[in-house]
Parts: structure tokens; sequence; C-alpha cells
């Protein structure tokens, strides 16, 4: 599924990724590369809400459900997706 999603990505179709790495989220949602695909599509999309709600809604779940936070590379990431967005 992460070659399919990959290969929407390189052909310009971040909609029908986004829908590929929810499918890998669905069995593993720990996978921080794939939000951080995921992120990158909305960001691609010009989806500025969206990369917000998926990065904080993933973030509330670590807490809650792992008890941490996402790296300091998703943070990093999400802070220029945003930015770039602005």
């Amino acid at each position: 599924m992460l070659a399919l999603a990959r290969a929407f990505e390189n052909r310009s179709d971040p909609n029908r990724s986004i829908e590929c790495y929810d499918r890998v989220l669905q069995v593993d949602n720990t996978l921080e590369d794939v939000h951080a695909r995921v992120l990158r599509c909305y960001a691609d999309k010009n989806e500025p809400a969206l990369v917000r709600e998926h990065y904080y809604r993933y973030a509330e779940w670590l807490a809650k459900e792992v008890g941490t936070a996402p790296s300091p590379r998703l943070a990093r990431s999400y802070r220029q997706l945003v930015h770039e967005e602005a």
C-alpha cells in the first residue's frame, strides 16, 4: 500500500495518496513517516487547515496512547509546511 501511495504522489495525485496512507495508518498509527507524507500531501493540495488538523490529531493520539509527542523531525517538518502555506 505504501508503494501505491508513493506512486500516486509521483503522479501528483495527493487525494489518492492520502487514501492509501490512511489505510496504512488504520493498521499502524505509529508510523510517523506515513504521517509526514500525509502532511506533505495536504500541503501539496494547499490545505493548511488539514495539515494542522492531521498533525494535532496525531499529536493528541500519541500523547494519550503512547505517552509521547511527535519527534522533533516531524514537528520541524510540520512547522515548515505550515509556514510555506502562510
